[in-house]
């Protein structure tokens, strides 16, 4: 999700977060982003997660936030 306004439309945010998450550390390959039906985005990546700070760290810097 994104932190703060403005969140945009689906499709536009959709290749935002993508960049986000294909640059982010531990990030191999982005394999799918999707909405959410209660908001927000799922998205499916191949992950190593050693690396794990450094990924919420990078997604949190750009303006996004993580939601397990």
């Amino acid at each position: 999700m994104r932190r703060h306004p403005p969140f945009g439309e689906p499709v536009e945010s959709i290749e935002s977060l993508r960049k986000v998450l294909v640059s982010a550390p531990g990030v191999a390959a982005v394999q799918s982003i999707e909405v959410h039906r209660k908001g927000g985005f799922v998205a499916v990546m191949d992950f190593d997660r050693s690396a794990f700070d450094g990924f919420i760290n990078h997604i949190e810097a750009k303006g996004w936030m993580s939601v397990f």
